[in-house]
C-alpha cells in the first residue's frame, strides 16, 4: 500500500500562488472564487503542486500531440496508424532507446524525427529544464543528430527536423528557435539541436538529452585502426553509440532511469550487425526482467502501407540462409528443408525487382540482410558440400598456444606419401592467423562443354587451424613454426610452407634454415589465389574437415565491384579461407605435383603458367 500523501505547508502554496499568481489569475480571469478553490485542493494533492511547479503547462500525451495540428502541424494527418502506434509507444516513458529498421518506406527515419520533436516538446513544457536534471543553469541540453558524415546529418534528418518545427504552430508561438542560425537551432532555456558529424569527438562535452544516430550498419569496422585503443578493430557505429550513452547517462540518469530518447536508424546489410546486436538485447531483457528498454521496429513497406496500396497478390520468397541461397519460390514448390520462418509473403508488385536484383532487393525492399552484399561465390551449397569430408588431423579448430593447444592424431594422416604444402595467413594481435595444410589426393576429369574436358587435381585439407591470439597478448609465430616441426617428425610430409607478405621475412628465412621450401602468396594483392579455389569448390573438388569458421568465411566474402578486391565484410574475417585458398593455390601452381600424377602439363591452367606460385 502507498504512503498517505505528504500535506503541502500553507507557506508552500503561499509561496506557489506568489509565484505563478500572474499566469493563475490569467488562466482565471473569469473565476477567481474557482482559483482559489483550487489552491486549497492542491494541499491535499503533493503531486499536482509538484507538477504545478515543474511545467509551465503539462505536456500533452504523445497521441494528443501527433493527432492534434497545432502542434504537429498539417503533417500528422498523413501518419500511418502503424507509424503513429510505434511513435506513440516509444515516446510512452517505458524505452530509453528505439532500434529503427527494415525496408525502404517503412517510415524508419520518420519516427526517429518525429519522435525527438516530442522529446524537444517535452522540454518546453518544463519551467527550469536545468534544475529538473540536476545540471547547472549554463549548461546546455542537446539533440545530436549524426550521421556518416555531418552532411548527410543535416541534409536528410536536420532539415526534415526543421521542417516540422517550423509547420507547428506551438513551437512558433511558445518555444521557437533562433531563425538566423542555419546550421544548428537554438532554442529557449538552452535546448539545442545540432547535426554533427561521425567522429567520436564531435560530442565531447556536450549535455546529450537525445537525438538519432542514422545508418548505424554503415560505419563500418577498421582492422588495426590507430583509433582503437589496443591496436585491434574499430567498430566505428559502436564507438559513436557508446560515447552518446556515456553522456546521456552520465548527465542525466536519475534512479537507474535515463530521459530521453535515442534513436538507432538503419537499414540492413548483414547479419549480426549493430541493429542486430541491440534487437537480440532488447531480447534478452525481456527474457530476463519482462520488459526491454530498448523499442524495436523492423517492418517492410507493405507492412506499414494500409491494404488498400497493394493489389492483395503475393508470391513466396525463400530468404535462404548460411548454407542455402535465396530464391522467389513457385506456387507449388515446398518450402526448403521445412523452414517457413525463411519464408517472406511479398506483394505482387514488387516481383520484378526481385527477378531483376534479387539480393539488393531482399535488403532494401524486403528489409532482410544477406550475408553477402556482392558475394563472391554465389552458390553457399557448394561451400557447404566441401566441409566435413575429411577427417581433421587436430582435435580442434582453434587454439592460442596458451591456454588450448591442438592434440594431433597421428592415426589419421592419410596419403603420406603425398607432399603437403601448408599456407600461413599471418596476424598478430587484433585478427587471428590462419593455418591450413593440404595435399592432392589425385586429379579428376571435368567437362565444362560438351567438347572440352579439363583435368584438375582433387585437394584434400589435413586440417584448418585458427590461431587465436592470447587473451591480453600476441600470437607467438614460433608456436606455429613448433607446430610445423612436429607435424614433421611425427611423419607428415610437409614440404611447401607459404605465407602472406604481412611481417613474412624472418619467419620465411627461419622456414627455409628449417629445410622447408617456402615463399610468399598472398591472398590480397591478387584474387587469383582465390579464383582457384572458387572454381575447386564448383567443380566438388575440395574435400575439409568440418570447420565452421573457414566455412562461414567463404560464404561471406565478397568482391568489391569498384576494384575487384576479395574482402570480407565488416565485423568479418578471412584468416581461415586465406590459409585455406592459399593452400589450393599452391598445390595447383606446382608443375612437378602435376608430372607426379602423370598428368600432361598441356592441361595445366594457363593463367597458372602465367603467374607462377613462388617459393623457394
Amino acid at each position: 500500500m502507498s504512503p498517505p500523501p505528504v500535506p503541502v505547508s500553507d507557506d508552500e502554496i503561499d509561496a506557489l500562488a506568489g509565484e505563478l499568481l500572474p499566469q493563475l489569475l490569467d488562466q482565471h480571469a473569469d473565476d477567481i472564487d474557482g482559483l482559489f478553490a483550487w489552491l486549497q485542493s492542491v494541499q491535499a494533492d503533493p503531486d499536482a503542486l509538484k507538477d504545478l511547479m515543474r511545467f509551465k503547462h503539462k505536456p500533452v500525451s504523445p497521441k494528443e500531440f501527433f493527432s492534434n495540428s497545432f502542434y504537429i502541424g498539417p503533417t500528422g494527418e498523413s501518419l500511418f496508424p502503424v507509424v503513429l502506434d510505434a511513435i506513440e509507444q516509444i515516446c510512452s516513458g517505458q524505452y530509453v532507446e528505439a532500434v529503427l529498421t527494415g525496408g525502404i518506406g517503412c517510415s524508419k527515419t520518420t519516427i526517429a524525427i518525429y519522435v525527438n520533436v516530442y522529446f524537444v516538446y517535452y522540454l518546453s513544457c518544463l519551467r527550469n529544464p536545468q534544475e529538473e536534471f540536476g545540471l547547472l543553469p549554463q549548461d546546455e541540453i542537446i539533440f545530436v543528430f549524426q550521421s556518416i558524415n555531418a552532411a548527410t546529418a543535416k541534409g536528410v534528418d536536420y532539415m526534415r527536423f526543421r521542417g516540422l518545427i517550423d509547420s507547428s504552430p506551438y513551437f512558433r508561438a511558445n518555444f521557437m528557435y533562433d531563425e538566423g542560425r542555419e546550421s544548428e537551432m537554438r532554442f529557449p532555456n538552452r535546448v539545442a539541436v545540432i547535426p554533427v558529424s561521425s567522429a567520436t569527438t564531435a560530442i565531447i562535452g556536450r549535455n546529450v538529452f537525445g537525438g538519432i544516430l542514422d545508418e548505424v550498419n554503415f560505419f563500418g569496422v577498421t582492422e588495426g585502426s590507430k583509433l582503437s585503443k589496443d591496436g585491434a578493430a574499430f567498430d566505428h557505429a559502436l564507438e559513436l553509440y557508446n560515447a552518446i550513452v556515456r553522456r546521456r547517462e552520465s548527465r542525466f540518469q536519475k534512479k537507474g532511469t535515463v530521459p530521453g530518447m535515442l534513436c538507432l536508424v538503419s537499414s540492413k546489410q548483414y547479419p549480426g550487425e549493430f541493429t542486430d546486436q541491440k534487437m537480440a538485447e532488447a531480447d534478452r531483457q525481456k527474457k530476463q526482467h519482462g520488459y526491454s528498454t530498448i523499442f524495436v521496429y523492423d517492418k517492410c513497406v507493405w507492412e506499414v502501407k494500409p491494404p488498400e496500396f497493394f493489389t492483395g497478390n503475393w508470391f513466396r520468397l525463400f530468404l535462404g540462409d548460411a548454407s542455402r541461397k535465396p530464391r522467389i519460390l513457385r506456387d507449388d514448390e515446398p518450402v526448403p528443408g521445412g523452414d517457413d520462418d525463411l519464408v517472406k509473403m511479398v506483394p505482387e508488385e514488387y516481383r520484378a525487382s526481385f527477378e531483376k536484383d534479387l539480393l539488393n532487393s531482399i535488403r532494401d525492399i524486403a528489409g532482410h540482410s544477406t550475408f553477402a552484399l556482392h558475394p563472391y561465390i554465389l552458390d553457399p551449397e557448394r561451400i557447404v558440400y566441401a566441409f566435413g569430408r575429411a577427417p581433421s588431423i587436430f582435435d580442434r579448430e582453434n587454439c592460442d598456444f596458451v591456454a588450448t593447444r591442438p592434440k594431433t592424431h597421428p592415426t589419421k594422416f592419410k596419403n603420406v606419401h603425398q607432399p603437403r604444402f601448408v599456407h600461413l595467413d599471418l596476424a598478430l594481435t587484433g585478427d587471428s592467423a590462419g593455418v591450413a595444410c593440404g595435399y592432392i589426393r589425385k586429379f579428376v576429369e571435368i567437362k565444362r562443354t560438351p567438347t572440352q574436358v579439363e583435368v584438375m587435381p582433387e585437394i584434400v585439407y589435413d586440417f584448418v587451424l585458427e590461431v587465436q591470439p592470447p587473451k591480453g597478448d600476441e600470437i607467438q609465430f614460433h608456436e606455429i613454426r613448433a607446430l610445423l616441426f612436429t607435424l614433421r617428425d611425427l611423419g607428415l610430409p610437409i614440404k611447401w610452407v607459404s605465407m602472406d607478405s604481412w611481417q613474412s621475412t624472418d619467419m620465411k628465412q627461419l622456414l627455409i634454415q628449417a629445410g622447408f621450401v617456402s615463399g610468399i602468396v598472398s591472398c590480397d594483392t591478387s584474387t587469383l589465389p582465390y579464383d582457384v579455389t572458387k572454381q575447386a569448390f564448383m567443380d566438388g573438388r575440395v574435400r575439409a574437415p568440418v570447420h565452421q569458421r573457414a566455412q562461414d568465411e567463404f560464404i561471406r566474402l565478397e568482391r568489391d565491384p569498384k576494384t575487384r578486391k576479395i574482402d570480407h565484410p565488416p565485423n568479418g574475417s578471412k584468416d581461415c579461407s586465406d590459409a585455406m585458398a592459399g593452400v589450393c593455390y599452391g598445390l595447383t601452381g606446382r608443375r612437378e605435383l602435376w608430372l607426379a600424377h602423370n598428368v600432361p602439363l598441356t592441361y595445366f591452367p594457363e593463367q597458372l603458367a602465367t603467374k607462377g606460385v613462388h617459393t623457394s
